[in-house]
């Protein structure tokens, strides 16, 4: 059956979104579409998922780099995107495919994430707080921070619209178990974001910090 955002699910998977498993495992990915009783319409999409997965290639060593370091894929946010709408989000697909959005991954520094220009290319800097989060359930973390980057870029506070993206992606039926999965800082703070006001405002300042076009978590 297909969920309101386009995810097709099976019983056997317990709900998981095909996204998790076409990046993990495609070519099964494929065979167990066809032996599960899936409809044609649901091939052609679990296909075409797999057809926007070859196209979108690390532009970069960093980037290819970062996918190795941090296993993450560029293909996941690109699909939060197409459903979950926040400031810059649009810029998403566009940016990552010309490759105009670069990713790095730092691991020896104390940070969840930094951006600097170059060349007219906006790099988004990973620190080893991304490593925090649990390998399964990263991208959860990870997504909403990307269309951020455009904010913490421009000096803007990037943490209400990394919130809100994840609010959204929480508030959808194929994610919302996953939320007692996160680190706590996340997990509590997206408490705080739905209480929103001097609770909200309060989370941020106690236990984020955003300075220098940098974020780090305490």
């Amino acid at each position: 059956s297909r969920t309101s955002n386009g995810y097709f699910v099976n019983n056997e998977f317990n709900r998981k979104p095909v996204l998790k498993l076409a990046q993990k495992i495609p070519f099964l990915f494929v065979i167990s579409i066809i032996f599960s009783g899936f409809t044609s319409c649901a091939l052609i999409r679990g296909l075409e998922l797999l057809s926007l997965q070859s196209d979108i290639q690390p532009k970069s060593e960093s980037a290819k780099s970062f996918i190795q370091e941090t296993q993450l894929s560029l293909i996941v946010p690109i699909r939060f995107y197409t459903w979950v709408k926040v400031e810059n989000s649009d810029r998403v697909r566009p940016d990552i495919s010309s490759g105009s959005l670069d990713f790095e991954y730092n691991g020896s520094d104390d940070f969840l994430l930094k951006t600097v220009t170059q060349d007219d290319k906006i790099i988004s800097i990973w620190g080893n707080q991304i490593l925090s989060q649990s390998k399964d359930y990263r991208y959860l973390i990870f997504s909403p921070f990307v269309p951020a980057v455009y904010a913490l870029e421009k000096g803007q506070d990037p943490l209400d619209i990394a919130f809100e993206a994840l609010n959204q992606i929480l508030a959808d039926e194929s994610y919302k178990s996953y939320e007692t999965e996160l680190i706590n800082v996340f997990q509590e703070g997206i408490w705080k974001y739905r209480t929103g006001g001097s609770a909200w405002a309060n989370y941020k300042a106690e236990h984020f910090t955003v300075k220098n076009k940098t974020i780090k978590f305490k």
